[in-house]
């Protein structure tokens, strides 16, 4: 280990700023007291309980009931229901969480899934433990052969899922190590993944790997459901390669990798430029048409691969993280179903020698401060004409702001009308999915973090209910095919910085002609370079002028977002007094509020309201080096601890019907929806106003959500 500076026992990489000299602040650790309220981990749902959408969500099951998911121009269908759109939402379920250790577990499992609102799950960094139960790589006979023991556990959650109607998608590789000598090569060791994503597009023995594993894992026939996956209709897409974008690790990655300069040197022989030099900047024209080019033929043996040899039909997408020169929109129109893209706010930042080790850093700002009002920079990857995924995203811990996450990102992605989300992740192993309550908070898993979970009701609300209507003014990027292939061309990032907010006012993307003539008459363009002022006059005068048509509210300078819809009303700020729609809410700290409508009513018509209010939740014993809590030194322990607050909270509720006073009932819950206690609360028949009290604080310990029932009229 190289020498560095020890702070709190935890070494920091040489020419890093002690904690002193990076943040000024005294250091800050989380504990319970007036401030910081214990709260009791109760992560398994109870069935009719305010918190289980199974019912409050439309679903079907079993999943794959009305045929196979298909994607007709710019979303997806089943089938068996043609001319219907279709979304889901959903999460990751990473590592052995995939292969819960009994039939009663991923029954359990998959039931509390479906309860949370679900109706997808995204099966990742599975291959590992489909490899070998415990994870060990070392000494397997083949690594592209399932274990069965492992394969059945697997085939027991797919099974459960598809009754509880959730819906699967997965990657034909995501981290699933092969050792170098099966690639070919006379080494020791290892592949590691980010070279093996290259190596697939530029060395054949790679490229057969792949398709030997994907082979076994797909046309293995799973004996409870009586199909493979490659035949299964509930898997509703796949990717190719996850975060496999050839330049998205570097050109030193590049160059270092089997295949990649031969494969140069033909493609520059093939173009009259024999003898070109390698690009030294990953931003290069000419590296952005080759690896574009690379990717193209990569995709297009795969999906043959796979529509011909395996008979799977399920869309296809891949090139889902990072690197995203315009060029690779050419790849997306070709070769996919649909587009793909990663998203996160708060991505740890490593700040000792080893990723994924503390500590680690947390930029910890409000989203909704500046000009980019928290739309992130991948709407401009989608293609206007066809299905959009976000298959990871995450506003992750230990981040303040990550309550407003699902506000945020389900009321985009409704807007914007993409057709699936997932969370990353549920959990990172199966404990996460057996004994989830002994589990203290980490970055990503929601069922470690119950206010993360909190958020998600707001995103199946707002984005799977659809709940705000979708945007019906276009505002694209045209690319001309033969400008992308023009060698004198230049390669910007499919991004729109100076006026990404557009997103909320207007559909965003791209659209790849050939030749600009061809674009729709009936909307106007724009490049990633257009001035946002010219873009916003033009919003203006086809009367898009206003964040979702009216329905959201945004103040850039402090930071605060409201979202009013006839059956979701809240939002969060700093603090103060608010009105979004029906509801209004005063509070006295920074805080995400909002009510949904539980029986599909408008709000202020509904018999059963959830109300959600959160501040901050964090570990107990949770250490950071400074009083902004940027620098992360120690996740802490159990119990989870919610920042103090109150919020003054006021619906608006027009009864139809004579209703005697005190016809209202507003109940404190658990997190596993639970009643734990009746809150006062006071009904104004005369006004139509309900007014109670949302307090972290009560008798049971901390609270996040609170259940309004209105009595039957006598």
């Amino acid at each position: 280990m190289m020498p560095g500076l020890a702070v709190f026992g935890i070494l920091f990489s040489p020419g890093t700023a002690s904690v002193a000299e990076t943040t000024g602040t005294p250091p800050a650790t989380i504990e319970a007291g007036r401030d910081w309220i214990p709260l009791a981990a109760k992560p398994w749902i109870e069935p009719g309980s305010a918190l289980d959408f199974s019912s409050v969500i439309p679903r079907h099951e079993p999943a794959g009931t009305f045929g196979r998911v298909v994607a007709v121009g710019d979303h997806f269908e089943f089938e068996g229901l043609p001319g219907v759109k279709q979304r889901f939402y959903g999460v990751n379920v990473c590592r052995d969480s995939c292969t819960p250790s009994t039939p009663e577990a991923a029954e359990r499992f998959a039931a509390n899934l479906a309860r949370v609102g679900y109706n997808t799950v995204r099966v990742h960094h599975h291959e590992r433990w489909l490899l070998e139960k415990d994870g060990n790589f070392a000494g397997l006979a083949d690594y592209a052969v399932p274990d069965a023991e492992c394969m059945d556990r697997f085939d027991d959650f797919v099974h459960a899922c598809i009754r509880h109607g959730i819906y699967i998608t997965t990657d034909l590789y995501v981290s699933r190590r092969i050792p170098w000598r099966d690639l070919g090569i006379d080494e020791e060791g290892f592949a590691k993944g980010a070279r093996y994503k290259i190596m697939c597009a530029f060395w054949e023995p790679a490229y057969s790997n792949l398709c030997a594993w994907s082979r076994n894992f797909l046309t293995h026939v799973n004996p409870y459901t009586g199909r493979s996956l490659a035949e299964e209709p509930a898997l509703c897409s796949i990717a190719l390669i996850n975060e496999g974008n050839l330049g998205v690790y570097g050109i030193d990655m590049l160059k270092e990798t089997h295949g990649v300069m031969e494969a140069w040197e033909k493609w520059c022989a093939s173009r009259n430029r024999a003898g070109l030099a390698f690009p030294d900047r990953t931003d290069d024209p000419e590296l952005a048409r080759f690896l574009a080019d690379a990717e193209m033929r990569l995709a297009n043996r795969l999906r043959a691969f796979l529509r011909d040899e395996l008979g799977c039909k399920a869309p296809i997408s891949s090139i889902n993280r990072g690197y995203s020169p315009v060029q690779y929109q050419l790849v997306r129109q070709k070769c996919f179903d649909y587009v793909d893209a990663h998203f996160y706010v708060d991505h740890p930042k490593y700040i000792g020698e080893q990723r994924w080790r503390l500590p680690s850093r947390c930029d910890n700002r409000n989203p909704m401060r500046g000009d980019r009002h928290g739309v992130p920079e991948i709407a401009f990857r989608r293609l206007l004409d066809k299905p959009f995924c976000v298959s990871e995203w995450n506003y992750a811990s230990p981040g303040r702001y990550r309550g407003m996450g699902g506000m945020v990102m389900g009321a985009i992605g409704a807007l914007q009308d993409w057709d699936g989300m997932w969370r990353f992740a549920w959990s990172a192993g199966i404990d996460d999915v057996e004994k989830p309550e002994t589990m203290p908070m980490h970055y990503w898993e929601m069922c470690r973090d119950p206010l993360s979970l909190a958020t998600e009701r707001a995103a199946l609300c707002l984005f799977l209910r659809g709940d705000i209507a979708s945007l019906s003014t276009e505002c694209p990027v045209v690319l001309d095919e033969d400008a992308l292939l023009d060698p004198d061309g230049d390669a910007p990032e499919c991004d729109a910085r100076e006026w990404r907010r557009a997103a909320w006012m207007a559909k965003v993307g791209t659209l790849v002609v050939k030749g600009r003539e061809q674009a729709e008459t009936n909307k106007f363009s724009a490049d990633f370079s257009t001035p946002a002022s010219q873009v916003f006059a033009e919003l203006a005068a086809r009367g898009a002028d206003k964040p979702g048509n009216g329905a959201v509210s945004i103040d850039q300078d402090a930071g605060m977002i409201l979202v009013n819809t006839p059956r979701t009303c809240g939002g969060f700020a700093e603090g103060g007094r608010h009105v979004a729609g029906a509801l209004e809410f005063s509070s006295d700290s920074p805080a995400t509020i909002w009510a949904s409508a539980l029986d599909g009513k408008p709000l202020t018509e509904s018999a059963r309201i959830l109300v959600t209010h959160l501040t901050d939740l964090q570990n107990t014993g949770a250490r950071f080096a400074d009083a902004d809590r940027s620098i992360l030194l120690d996740w802490g322990r159990l119990p989870h601890l919610v920042r103090a607050g109150e919020a003054k909270v006021e619906l608006k509720l027009q009864c139809q019907l004579p209703i005697a006073d005190n016809s209202f009932r507003v109940f404190a819950l658990g997190t596993d929806g639970r009643r734990e206690c009746e809150l006062p609360s006071d009904w104004s028949p005369a006004a139509g106003i309900l007014r109670f009290t949302a307090s972290v604080r009560q008798p049971f310990g901390a609270c996040l959500y609170y259940e309004i029932v209105r009595d039957s009229p006598p």
